[in-house]
């Protein structure tokens, strides 16, 4: 039972507003219900008020919409979520490999106020606030009779948020600073790009419509056997304008294909051509100096 009312402790909590987001209403307030998003249990709540957490509090943050017809609908990632202060309540940054585009997560760090706000990516849209209030906990008797504490860090501070020390006799506990980027050598394959350059190629043919074409086996596609497929590089051109200048050239002047009997110029029959963008890359593998928390990079 200890550790189900633990849990509950982390439960997170969904911002609902009065605003309207491609026909989605806030309007009305959503009863505090529990959910789950991505197997992560949910709790509902009003957002413009104040929630009060405890240092080491980490919570999943949504927000929930209704559409005219009363269905719920989950609009967090129509926003951009930040924090006016980082040392007290920070937004984490989430693997969107594992986690999910429809919250967002916070951790506490310090005692103290902070404002998360959620900046929309429609600017005809409100913006959201909910203010986060992380007050220490009340000290018990022991504790204020605790003459000399003896610390133990509980929770090892990084460069992105603070640690925890308990005191081992009564159990007090206060935030640790912050501390400066843990370096590691690491070794890595990374791929370096070479250089871009764009690969002209013509699509005219001389059956002029490559659907009704006799020859080609698959309608719309470039295996007309009257398919032109002459190609321009980039790379022998001062700019990419320059090349598709020369494509143009080659439609007007060059580019006929034999049609059974006779010679056709394509130029007749509207030029065009495909452009794909070649990167030409290599890999390398060398070593690194890396932050073992936040990954930067010396």
């Amino acid at each position: 039972m200890k550790s189900k009312n633990t849990f509950k402790k982390f439960i997170t909590c969904i911002l609902i507003a009065a605003i309207t987001i491609t026909g989605i209403s806030l309007d009305t307030a959503v009863t505090a219900s529990a959910t789950t998003i991505n197997g992560q249990e949910i709790t509902k709540f009003k957002p413009d008020g104040t929630m009060t957490l405890k240092l080491g509090d980490t919570k999943r943050l949504a927000l929930i919409g209704t559409t005219p017809t009363g269905e719920e609908r989950n609009v967090t990632s129509q926003f951009t979520w930040t924090s006016s202060n980082e040392n007290v309540v920070s937004i984490v940054k989430l693997d969107p490999l594992f986690d999910s585009p429809d919250y967002f997560m916070i951790r506490v760090n310090d005692k103290g106020t902070a404002v998360i706000t959620g900046t929309p990516a429609n600017p005809a849209n409100r913006t959201m606030q909910m203010t986060i209030k992380v007050a220490g906990s009340k000290m018990t008797k022991a504790q204020k009779n605790c003459k000399k504490h003896a610390w133990k860090v509980t929770k090892q501070p990084t460069c992105q948020r603070n640690g925890i020390k308990t005191c081992k006799k009564c159990k007090l506990q206060k935030s640790v600073a912050k501390t400066s980027h843990k370096y590691v050598t690491r070794t890595v394959t990374e791929e370096v790009e070479d250089e871009v350059y764009l690969l002209l190629t013509c699509t005219n043919s001389s059956c002029g419509d490559m659907d009704a074409c006799p020859t080609n086996p698959a309608p719309g596609q470039a295996t007309c056997a009257h398919f032109c497929g002459y190609q321009i590089d980039g790379r022998d051109y001062p700019t990419a304008h320059a090349a598709i200048e020369a494509m143009w050239a080659h439609h007007l002047y060059d580019c006929k294909r034999d049609n059974e009997d006779e010679l056709t110029e394509n130029a007749a029959r509207g030029g065009s051509y495909d452009d794909t963008t070649i990167h030409v890359t290599h890999t390398e593998t060398h070593e690194v100096k890396e932050c073992k928390y936040c990954n930067k990079r010396k």
